[in-house]
């Protein structure tokens, strides 16, 4: 299930982005120094924050998107009521 998030389209059937690539675009607008802000601060909640080692998935993929040195920080709630 895990891999739908990430590849819905290969995966599923369903013809939308997956969640990296939804992050992607919606930082493509903003200028470099907010996407570098908003790198450093990114919190999975939620339902999603119970799925396991998801912030290390999102991590390493950002690093590929990222210039290289860039610092990306995922942080996982470990309550998914709490954001």
């Amino acid at each position: 299930i895990i891999e739908s998030l990430f590849q819905p389209t290969s995966i599923i059937g369903i013809d939308q982005a997956g969640l990296v690539e939804t992050i992607e675009d919606l930082l493509k607008p903003l200028n470099e120094d907010l996407k570098i802000k908003i790198a450093k601060n990114i919190v999975i909640c939620g339902g999603l924050s119970k799925i396991e080692n998801l912030s290390s998935r999102i991590h390493n993929e950002l690093q590929a998107i990222f210039p290289t040195g860039t610092e990306i920080n995922v942080i996982q709630t470990k309550d998914p009521h709490i954001g």
